[in-house]
């Protein structure tokens, strides 16, 4: 795909992508030039943030959000299996735990490859991805201070 059409979808997708985050009402800060955008999530118990860029190159949409807390080390093998536990239980996206330094991000993905993406379908691209974040960032953070065994967290997910 010639790099000139590559460029023009991309920059479609990222209007769009805007157009979609002004329609949840959310404030978002973004730089056009990288095609990347920030915004921000009330949740029920702990905020979200997520940073979202779109990839002309390999014409994918990369939505990310850190979690605002880490594993400590001796709750590494914990943290593993609670990530495991919460992606199995999701449908579109995933959690990502770095074992070495206890961190977990979430990470969805939608590609655009010679095609163009509705309005609609990224609202549901950023709800489903605040949904999955505050379902789960509370409960995470209980299983790595010791508030909530993985037991516990199985049990929550099933």
């Amino acid at each position: 795909m010639a790099y000139e059409l590559k460029t023009a979808l991309a920059k479609q997708t990222y209007r769009t992508l805007l157009s979609a985050i002004e329609a949840n009402d959310w404030v978002c800060s973004h730089n056009d030039a990288q095609l990347a955008l920030n915004f921000g999530v009330h949740g029920d118990d702990l905020d979200m943030e997520f940073y979202v860029l779109v990839d002309a190159e390999r014409q994918i949409v990369r939505l990310i959000s850190r979690l605002p807390f880490k594993f400590p080390g001796n709750k590494i093998y914990e943290g593993a299996i609670a990530t495991g536990i919460a992606n199995y239980a999701l449908v579109d996206g995933n959690f990502d735990f770095d074992i070495t330094r206890g961190d977990v991000i979430f990470r969805m993905t939608t590609s655009f490859l010679s095609s163009v993406v509705s309005k609609d379908a990224f609202i549901n691209l950023v709800n489903y991805a605040a949904w999955a974040v505050d379902r789960f960032n509370d409960k995470l953070f209980m299983v790595s201070n010791g508030m909530m065994s993985v037991d516990d967290f199985i049990k929550f997910c099933q």
